[in-house]
């Protein structure tokens, strides 16, 4: 209350001898001052464009992971430039929609994931996490201190980007966007190759020697992403906390069908590339 007469003490004085364009200005400015101090402008609460930044050592590399929030929304934003052998990646969470958008610039295309299947942790822990961290003025996080979350991801589908919210559908809008759905636990994984098979290794057969029956395996797409969370884990109607750091990893992959023994994706009776359906990037 005292704020309030105070604004209005002050733009009244201010309005004393003025003209009436002069006024009306004085009053505009007066209503959008009590509009601030009401709380209906958002105050208090960060909106995107407001950023925190975390620096890693990771394999004798320092880098800086960017992290927004907006609150109003309920997203969190981050960018992680390209180290060691990841990709730069733009992801967004947001989680009034428990949906993310993970995005590679170089590889220009976007994935999206399910927050329950990330483990992801609350919005209020993140930014609590980050003001804590931010406390410590701790310059550089560790990498060797900090536990790993390796999270392996199938892509299923091409998405639409009409169906998603407008905090989703706006992030990294010039890039396709595709579903991707946690691996099984007993999923078989070829080794990473770049190689490209060679014309006497292409199966001209339809199906495997002895009539055994293909089964499905999956290849990386590419070398994925990763992003370095610090975050608050508050249980219930305490005011104790910790505030652990986590490493996670995100690797994408294509769908092979495979003769059981297959070591090389390459030699796969079948694999998609849904993003190469779509347009690879050429470079």
């Amino acid at each position: 209350m005292q704020i309030y007469l105070l604004l209005v003490a002050c733009l009244a004085g201010a309005a004393w001898s003025k003209s009436v364009q002069e006024v009306e200005d004085v009053l505009q400015a007066l209503r959008e001052a009590l509009a601030d101090v009401g709380g209906n402008s958002g105050l208090g609460k960060r909106t995107e464009g407001k950023t925190a930044e975390i620096k890693v050592s990771e394999n004798g590399v320092v880098f800086a992971e960017q992290i927004s929030f907006d609150d109003v929304n309920r997203c969190e934003t981050l960018h992680v430039p390209a180290h060691n052998s990841r990709l730069e990646a733009d992801i967004r969470h947001c989680f009034n929609e428990g949906k993310s958008l993970y995005c590679f610039p170089t590889e220009k295309a976007c994935f999206l994931l399910n927050m329950e299947d990330e483990g992801e942790p609350d919005l209020n822990g993140q930014e609590e996490g980050i003001e804590q961290f931010e406390k410590q003025k701790e310059d550089v996080l560790d990498a060797t201190t900090v536990d790993i979350q390796p999270n392996q991801w199938a892509i299923t589908g091409k998405a639409e980007r009409s169906d998603l919210s407008e905090s989703l559908a706006n992030f990294e809008a010039d890039f396709p966007v595709f579903f991707a759905a946690k691996l099984p636990e007993d999923a078989v994984i070829l080794p990473s190759s770049d190689d490209e098979p060679d014309e006497k290794d292409k199966r001209l057969i339809r199906g495997c020697s002895n009539g055994a029956i293909p089964q499905r395996m999956y290849a990386a797409t590419n070398p994925g992403g990763c992003e370095y969370l610090v975050f608050c884990d508050r249980p219930p109607g305490t005011t104790d906390s910790t505030c652990p750091r986590r490493h996670v990893t995100d690797t994408f992959f294509m769908s092979c069908l495979c003769c059981p023994g297959t070591t090389r994706w390459q030699d796969c009776l079948y694999c998609n590339d849904l993003t190469c359906n779509f347009g690879c990037n050429s470079g």
